[in-house]
């Protein structure tokens, strides 16, 4: 969605468009990125090709095809293959683009591959990240994915009636009775190793959603708004409204103390951000060192590209085209000093810029952010620089405590997609 969709945003976007009055932009310094040959160090993979839900906001329904197939055992075979054969040592490997739990056996089979090859004691054990909805998982799966020492997230959208609004049946019936049954088991059987995603949609209150997951034992919160180019889906001005009003009263609760709320991770991204740790001129390595594979073997810069047949970059079997990568990094990839609408914004150190596959197809089609995502990553950048800055004031002793947990809770809301 752009503005000039929706007037009534701006004038919103307008007051957080300009920085705070303490703000020191000079002293957030973005590490260059690499010029060396590509390295791949992160994998998604798209091993179920399809999903069992139909989301009414689904961004990847909107964009990928239809009809994929499910990945087979042999396709993973040949993309060990392929990362011995390019020297890939995989620092992670993530599940996502569709419901992995629709392929169980093939599940299991990679975890044995994983840990087979890269065992406990060896000097390379990627982490390995699921997200999934819910639906399919029966007391065996949630035993077993405990077991693995994955990092498992669960997509929820909040309160009954908000989730099953949006997170429905092909038949259109709700979801949320065996979704929320599964986010209250592992948020007390793995509250370190577990996370959620709310969508944020046209109606949702971001304090309730974001408190009705604090009910369920959830400790670890990414609210995200909904890319969608149907303004009856998107958030409008209420809800951006409403987005501005929780984050400033979280960072209310935080400044004043209370410790025990949960993480809301974006938010600790930006903190994490302003107090300069890890500063990118990217948001994360899609298309550099973090690739997605879909069910045949064929790469793309990550999963939410998985299917665009634009944004292929090869395949496992005849490796990657330099010049595809290249041309990505130098266009739809490129930093944010280098898109005019983030050069000149005062929070793009915090934000890294935008999701490429978000700006690539719901944004102006130049490459510029989606306006609507800025207006919510700008918010959560006032909010983070005000938190930082009043403890480094009032209380720079707990700052210091605050910093190592803000890098730890960042690094793992990144570490799957993380740039080098």
């Amino acid at each position: 969605m752009k503005l000039s969709d929706n007037s009534d945003i701006k004038e919103i976007f307008f007051s957080v468009s300009l920085p705070p009055d303490s703000f020191e932009q000079q002293y957030l310094t973005c590490q260059p990125l690499s010029d060396a040959p590509l390295r791949i160090n992160s994998l998604s993979l798209d091993i179920a090709g399809r999903c069992n839900l139909a989301c009414r906001y689904c961004a990847e329904a909107a964009t990928q095809p239809k009809v994929r197939a499910e990945m087979e055992p042999d396709v993973l075979d040949k993309l060990w293959s392929f990362m011995k054969k390019m020297d890939i040592q995989p620092e992670s490997f993530r599940f996502g683009s569709g419901e992995p739990m629709l392929n169980k056996a093939l599940l299991r089979y990679l975890h044995k591959k994983i840990d087979l090859t890269f065992p406990e004691e060896s000097n390379i054990h990627p982490k390995v990240f699921i997200t999934t909805n819910g639906t399919l998982l029966d007391n065996g799966d949630i035993n077993w994915l405990v077991s693995t020492g994955w990092q498992v997230k669960i997509s929820i959208d909040g309160p009954e009636e908000v989730h099953d609004r949006w997170r429905v049946m092909p038949g259109g019936g709700g979801t949320y009775g065996a979704v929320s049954k599964a986010v209250t088991e592992f948020s007390c059987r793995m509250p370190h190793r577990f996370s959620v995603t709310a969508v944020l949609a046209a109606g949702s209150d971001p304090e309730v959603v974001f408190f009705s997951l604090a009910a369920l034992g959830v400790r670890r919160i990414e609210l995200v708004p909904a890319a969608h180019n149907d303004p009856g889906t998107a958030p409008g001005l209420d809800e951006v409204t409403r987005y501005r009003d929780f984050i400033e009263r979280y960072v209310d609760r935080l400044i004043e103390g209370h410790e025990q709320l949960p993480d809301l991770v974006r938010f600790s991204t930006r903190v994490a951000r302003a107090m300069g740790f890890d500063n990118s001129f990217v948001q994360c390595g899609a298309g550099r060192n973090f690739f997605g594979v879909d069910p045949s073997g064929d790469l793309y810069p990550c999963f939410r590209f998985i299917g665009v047949s634009a944004y292929r970059m090869g395949n496992i079997n005849d490796g990657v085209d330099l010049n595809l990568t290249k041309a990505f990094r130098n266009g739809a990839g490129r930093l944010w000093n280098e898109r005019s609408t983030c050069r000149d914004c005062w929070a793009a150190p915090l934000c890294g810029g935008p999701c490429f596959a978000v700006s690539e197809m719901f944004g102006s089609g130049d490459g510029e952010p989606n306006q609507l995502y800025c207006a919510y990553t700008l918010i959560e950048s006032h909010g983070a620089w005000r938190f930082v800055e009043t403890l480094r004031k009032k209380d720079p002793a707990r700052l210091l405590v605050y910093l190592p947990t803000a890098i730890q809770r960042y690094e793992k809301a990144t570490c799957s997609g993380k740039t080098s």
